[in-house]
């Protein structure tokens, strides 16, 4: 363990091995012989007086003598040992309220006074325990502790989860009636034959959005003021042409029904395939594809046919050569699919009457005949079944979604003559959501052979899927043990190749779906916000707010809060808490995103949070790629963030955030191509190749143990290590914006005698940067330029 000499008493608790207990007992007696105001206060404490200091009272789940062991644990594991801190003689009784995902009724049991400490000053505490036993299945336990001292009662509960979940918590006087899972601390119960596919772990991820990243078929091009998508014409932009912001009177040929989703740019297939040597240069194992399916809009997130590639992003034939070259490259590729809605004009829904039962394409006008083929059309649909139809005559939905939309020329038999609703996604009428439930849909999307839809792609050589709205299908077997879609979902994907990636979006923490019968992993938006947080400076501008900054996707309503200003501290413990939530495989393959299709533009993020500070925004974009190449999960670039691609947001109204800075279609710019006549930022590219393979050749860096070393708020430094097999790295970080020395003192029973040569940055020769004693060794690494990372390796 490295860490500033300053810290050594106070981590000291936190590093020893918990296997003899007196020697860690005699640790944690010392670390406290530092006043501090729990100890102040517990000289004070005395029974029977209706009083409890607060200071005196701890838990953290990030420490192994409060509870252990860390983290998500297999059910298998027995017991879980759950410790509190008091101040001695202060409280009668300390109990555990605990409940769990699958039984809310909570439970309340008295723990024990097991050990008292005492300091050198005479500083008392007293720690009492439980051995909470683990369900014998997957499961979310919840708990908080109920300290009691005559009349007066405080809950201790895990606070500001949205930020740091697990950790230390702290005392509040709130009543038993308003507890939450949100104030609970969780431990995650998951199936102890989970894995992940092993190529996954540390694998760097490339997202591209088709139609936005390289046109390299122009036959293939939409033609402009051709066709209609949902009532307006197509329009096809050059590749030059900037976004276009909709809410402005000149952007779209009807300002009323504005130009977003009919707009396209022309990227193909064929322009990816012909990009595939550069994209690998980035160190790239694996690119991530925005839908390909056929679709009327540009995102093709409103599918209208799951076994056809979108002729205007080119033919099965291309499809097939993307999957030949990428895999001569070493590249792997996973789709992104919608399981929880369609396209209303789609042969499903056909709200438009425009196909047939074939799933051919009937009409080219606005409205074909009704052939009673699609759900929208006529009860006797094949597909009829898979709608909410009607809409709020159906059982099927709990909640009125408030927003009701109408099959045309369709009345409800029975009703009174009202006119035919559906249930839609987000209250989007161009996207009716599909029953998922339901036996039929399952078979034709994945249970009903090899022609199933999954299937199909699979056997076409795609390697794993990323899975969109994820929460809206199935919130989780645990959660809602009658749906099991994820799950079937699983057993169908890995019976085909179990070596196949499964990817879930979720914004907030992905514990219900990772227990290991649903995803592999996750989309780590919870890692892109402690970074952001880590990156703020100051904000003076739209969107800010005193020393915050908001947009439609990092706000006071979201599950990832506004942007704020993190220590370095606090970011490491927000990382503890997302390791804390996973099963240890989960969280080595975990998507790890600072920009994707549904954000705004990385580099415009850090400019607002930078005091609108482009070149320092640059050199924050810089910093957070070093990080991410060097940290455990997925590394994963958005195309175009690797060239400095910054196309603003818009200051628009949304319909829930009032004035916000919305980033959808404005983060789907155009790639900059310099031969289009654009200008990519190249040094940066040259910085994030360097970066990629530097994670290509050291494996540690890739799939490696992680550990911090040190943190230092004051310095603003921190640093970790990676280790594999006889391989060790020692990773640091200065967020100063200017150079420092940075200085670790390590004890000897960790590192002991090491030498280590600087691997990252390169140098011309192998620099022994450590010197040593007998009993401890000091580094010392002079002239860390601001915000800039070192990476040293150990020399055998």
């Amino acid at each position: 363990m490295w860490m500033n000499s300053g810290e050594l008493k106070i981590k000291a608790v936190k590093v020893i091995s918990m296997t003899t207990w007196v020697f860690a007992f005699l640790i944690f007696t010392l670390s406290c012989t530092q006043k501090s105001p729990e100890s102040e206060a517990c000289r004070e404490a005395s029974l029977n007086d209706n009083n409890i200091f607060w200071a005196g009272l701890k838990h953290d789940t990030f420490a192994p003598e409060f509870r252990s062991p860390f983290g998500a644990v297999k059910f298998t594991q027995g017991n879980i040992r759950i410790r509190f801190q008091t101040c001695d003689n202060d409280v009668d009784s300390v109990r555990l309220l605990m409940w769990t995902e699958r039984n809310r009724k909570a439970r309340r049991i008295e723990l024990k006074p097991e050990f008292r400490l005492f300091d050198l000053i005479g500083n008392k505490t007293l720690l009492w325990e439980y051995s909470l036993p683990l369900p014998q299945e997957t499961n979310l336990i919840y708990y908080v502790f109920e300290i009691q001292n005559g009349s007066k009662t405080v809950l201790y509960v895990d606070q500001d989860k949205r930020a740091v979940s697990g950790g230390i918590g702290g005392a509040t006087d709130s009543p038993r009636s308003q507890l939450k899972d949100t104030l609970a601390f969780e431990i995650a119960v998951y199936d102890p034959s989970f894995k992940v596919p092993e190529w996954t772990k540390g694998a760097v991820v490339y997202q591209i959005f088709p139609d936005r990243f390289r046109n390299g078929d122009p036959k293939n091009d939409p033609k402009d003021q051709s066709g209609w998508v949902y009532h307006k014409k197509l329009r096809k932009r050059a590749w030059t042409d900037n976004v276009c912001n909709y809410s402005s009177p000149n952007c779209s040929i009807n300002p009323k029904d504005p130009d977003i989703d009919n707009v396209f740019y022309g990227g193909d297939l064929a322009g990816i395939t012909q990009e595939l040597k550069k994209i690998r240069e980035l160190g790239v194992d694996v690119i991530y594809l925005n839908p390909i399916f056929e679709s009327p809009s540009y995102h093709r997130y409103d599918t209208s046919n799951h076994k056809k590639i979108d002729p205007r992003l080119g033919t099965r034939k291309e499809f097939d050569l993307l999957i030949k070259t990428a895999k001569s490259l070493d590249i792997r590729i996973i789709l992104d699919v919608v399981f929880n809605h369609v396209s209303s004009d789609s042969p499903y829904f056909d709200f438009y009457g425009r196909w047939d039962k074939k799933m051919q394409k009937t009409s080219k006008s606005l409205f074909g005949k009704n052939d009673a083929s699609g759900a929208c059309e006529s009860a006797s649909s094949p597909w009829r079944s898979w709608f909410f139809l009607p809409h709020f005559y159906s059982d099927a939905l709990k909640a009125d979604r408030k927003s009701k939309e109408y099959c045309p020329n369709f009345k409800v038999a029975g009703s009174k003559g009202h006119p035919l609703t559906y249930e839609t996604w987000f209250n989007i009428a161009s996207s009716p959501k599909i029953n998922s439930r339901l036996k039929v849909v399952r078979d034709y999307f994945f249970q009903g052979g090899a022609s199933s839809v999954v299937p199909f792609w699979m056997n076409a050589g795609i390697s794993g899927w990323r899975l969109d709205v994820v929460a809206d299908v199935d919130p989780g077997k645990i959660r809602e043990p009658g749906n099991h879609f994820w799950s079937d979902f699983r057993k169908v994907v890995k019976a085909h190749n179990p070596d196949t990636w499964i990817v879930g979006e979720w914004w907030g923490d992905s514990k219900p779906w990772l227990l290991g019968q649903e995803w592999d992993t996750s989309m780590n938006y919870r890692l892109r916000s402690a970074l952001l947080n880590w990156m703020f400076d100051s904000c003076d501008g739209l969107g800010c707010k005193g020393s915050s900054f908001s947009d439609n996707d990092s706000n006071e309503k979201s599950p990832i809060d506004v942007i704020y200003p993190f220590s370095e501290s606090r970011f490491l413990d927000a990382l503890k808490g997302i390791q804390e939530s996973y099963p240890e495989d989960s969280w080595h393959s975990l998507m790890n995103v600072i920009g994707t299709h549904d954000t705004n533009r990385i580099l415009f993020l850090l400019q607002m949070i930078s005091g609108s500070n482009q070149t320092l925004a640059i050199r924050k974009l810089l910093f957070l790629y070093s990080f991410l190449m060097t940290y455990p999960g997925a590394p994963t670039i958005y195309y175009g963030d690797e060239v400095g691609l910054d196309t603003p947001g818009a200051w628009l109204k949304d319909g829930y955030l009032n004035d916000v800075w919305m980033d959808d279609p404005f983060s789907r710019a155009p790639y900059p191509w310099k031969d289009a006549g654009l200008k990519p930022n190249e040094n940066i590219r040259d910085v994030v190749q360097k970066l990629g393979h530097l994670r290509q050749n050291h494996k540690a860096l890739k799939k490696g143990s992680y550990s911090t070393v040190h943190v230092d708020d004051q310095a603003r430094t921190l640093s970790f290590t990676r280790t594999y097999g006889d391989d060790l790295y020692l990773i640091l970080f200065n967020r100063l914006e200017t150079s420092q020395d940075i200085h670790l003192t390590a004890s000897s029973d960790s590192m002991g005698s090491v030498r280590f040569y600087q691997v990252y940055p390169a140098t011309n020769a192998k620099e022994a940067l450590i010197y040593h004693s007998d009993k401890a060794g000091e580094l010392l690494i002079r002239g860390v330029e601001g915000l800039s990372m070192r990476v040293l390796k150990k020399l055998k």
